[in-house]
């Protein structure tokens, strides 16, 4: 099929935003799906209803674009809502994710062009910029052809049970069941004297809700974080306490009674050979290295109890990208971000573009909600 006649066959869907009633035929569509187990679709169904419908920074704004042809909605495209905290002020803005489109449509050859279309239509419906983060490989390679700008997110790994790693260099069992155990209890030993010396003056629990000095703390911070969502305790618990299929944990930190941080911890729930802790977030005074100590020691703890092999996030604010160095994290692959609508920006783009102003980890996106 030449372009003018994809051309003329793209007068035959129409976009909108995505309704309630809608739902009965996005099952259907994410049914279709063969990169989710059967059992997984209508969690994916539940997870999505939460992002689109309870968004507390939504205010009646689209959360969803839907592509819909005579036949039904053959596509979908999310667009959340976000309220950015900028050196201090709110800006309203937004993060795309959770693109999909139906595989009919694909095998026709119309999967580009119903991409394109909810693109443009993302671009002209929004009022200032938008960001992207988590995208799917295939995902990744389509955005790039719209020209959005994009970087790369630093990556870090803390090995807690170096046994993949072992085996690497060993290559014999039996020397790595042996060597393993050795080597983890030295890995713990040093974050017992490591971590445990420098976060000693901060005092670390679990917390089972956010209450308004999360808020607080949020405000307080965005002078030192940069560019970072405004992470209110509405939000919070929008996002990690009250959706469905909860799985995080979250360790605050306090100073003489006073929160100083928090972090947001989970098993992964991407497919892995090893099971692997995620670090979703980690909210503290980047220069703060007892709180940032403090955080990493209680969430390293975790992870060592559930059996996780090493904790892992990306961080691209570079002070507390120095301090998790200290804590013995390592390099390892990072991740693209991307920012569309430049244009439309009441930020100076140069400012936007410049990733040591943002504050960006693994729980940015909604694309980590999703995740099953």
């Amino acid at each position: 099929m030449n372009n003018a006649a994809k051309q003329d066959v793209m007068k035959n869907f129409s976009i909108r935003a995505l309704r309630p009633d809608d739902m009965v035929e996005v099952s259907r569509l994410i049914r279709t799906r063969d990169d989710l187990p059967q059992s997984n679709r209508d969690i994916r169904l539940q997870l999505m209803q939460w992002l689109a419908f309870h968004n507390p920074y939504a205010n009646g704004e689209p959360t969803y674009f839907v592509v819909e042809s005579p036949e039904g909605i053959v596509a979908y495209h999310g667009r959340m809502p976000v309220s950015f905290l900028i050196n201090g002020a709110t800006q309203n803005s937004y993060y795309v994710h959770d693109l999909y489109v139906d595989p009919r449509c694909r095998e026709k050859g119309m999967g580009f062009w119903l991409t394109r279309a909810l693109a443009k239509h993302i671009e002209k419906s929004s009022p200032n910029f938008f960001c992207l983060f988590g995208m799917t490989p295939l995902n990744l390679q389509i955005h790039r052809r719209f020209n959005y700008y994009e970087c790369t997110i630093p990556g870090f790994a803390k090995p807690l049970n170096p046994q993949r790693e072992l085996k690497r260099l060993l290559k014999f069992n039996g020397l790595v069941k042996l060597m393993n155990p050795l080597v983890s209890a030295t890995l713990s030993g040093i974050d017992i004297l490591l971590l445990g010396s420098r976060g000693r003056s901060v005092t670390v629990s679990r917390v089972e809700r956010f209450d308004d000095a999360f808020s607080t703390l949020a405000t307080t911070l965005s002078r030192q974080n940069g560019f970072s969502i405004n992470k209110s305790a509405a939000y919070l618990n929008w996002k990690y306490i009250d959706r469905p299929y909860r799985r995080e944990v979250i360790f605050a930190a306090y100073r003489n009674g006073n929160l100083s941080g928090y972090t947001i911890v989970s098993p992964s729930p991407y497919q892995k050979d090893t099971p692997v802790g995620i670090l979703i977030d980690l909210m503290a005074n980047p220069s703060d290295k007892a709180t940032v100590a403090a955080l990493i020691n209680a969430a390293s703890k975790y992870c060592r109890q559930k059996g996780l092999h090493s904790l892992r996030g990306v961080f691209s604010q570079p002070v507390l990208g120095k301090t998790l160095r200290r804590c013995l994290f390592f390099p390892t692959d990072g991740k693209a971000f991307m920012i569309g609508n430049l244009e439309k920006a009441s930020v100076e783009n140069d400012h936007l573009k410049n990733l040591k102003n943002w504050h960006i980890t693994l729980g940015e996106s909604d694309t980590y909600m999703l995740s099953l």
